[in-house]
């Protein structure tokens, strides 16, 4: 008799309530099976897991199958996971399709560190198969890669701006990195990068012009905070200054 009771409490019993029935089922799991845990449990633990890393414990049972891929909501594309697929036997294609077949509860895509030639049809796999894609971070297209129109609406963070840029179709750009000051100033369309929240730019401060400080100033009441990188002639770089506005 113990000899049982110690077997029956080595195992975690759960019930199945299915909707037209009204007796209760129990289900009976082993005491090595991993389905002992819940899937909130193991959601949890996989989600401090890198992305390369769940595809690796992804093999050790159905349940992690089921919950592995779950928390995944912001991912990095860089050119460092363009090299690692091109020592395999797959294509950039595959292995992106793979990835947004998998994680499908994407968010917020960073690919500030993947050169554009692989980014654009790889930006259009996971906006056409990830319906919760909300925000894109990215490099300034040059005029030779432009981002089709669909994309743009997403793009919330664009970096890597040293020439004068138009930001008008980027409706929802809330951060923004450039070179200089100017960049973001046209003769014909005045300033071209408003209602940012974040905001990086260098003075060369042999060149200081006020007058366009206190225009982006004006036009951007909403900023939260911002880097201003100051040069000299006699230093390359000078000062870092950086500010946060609550």
């Amino acid at each position: 008799m113990d000899q049982q009771l110690t077997q029956r409490m080595a195992s975690l019993v759960t019930t199945d309530d299915g909707e037209d029935e009204d007796i209760q089922q129990p289900k009976i799991y082993a005491k090595d099976s991993m389905d002992r845990f819940g899937d909130d449990m193991f959601g949890l633990i996989l989600s401090y897991l890198s992305l390369e890393d769940r595809f690796r414990c992804e093999c050790v049972s159905k349940q992690i199958q089921r919950t592995v891929f779950d928390s995944v909501v912001d991912i990095d594309l860089n050119d460092q996971l363009i090299r690692k697929i091109n020592k395999t036997k797959t294509t950039v294609t595959q292995t992106l399709e793979t990835i947004v077949k998998k994680c499908a509860n994407i968010e917020t895509i960073d690919c500030r560190g993947m050169i554009y030639i692989y980014l654009l049809f790889g930006l259009q796999i996971f906006h056409d198969n990830c319906q919760y894609l909300r925000n894109i971070y990215c490099n300034m297209p040059s005029n030779r890669y432009q981002l089709v129109p669909k994309l743009r609406p997403l793009v919330t963070r664009i970096s890597g701006v040293s020439a004068k840029q138009s930001f008008i179709n980027y409706h929802r750009l809330s951060h923004l990195s450039v070179t200089f000051i100017d960049n973001v100033f046209d003769k014909n369309f005045g300033l071209m990068a408003k209602n940012l929240l974040g905001f990086e730019f260098t003075f060369k401060l042999r060149d200081f012009d006020r007058q366009l400080l206190s225009a982006c100033v004006a036009e951007n009441q909403s900023l939260r905070s911002a880097i201003v990188w100051i040069r000299s002639r006699h230093y390359r770089l000078c000062k870092h200054l950086s500010f946060n506005a609550l």
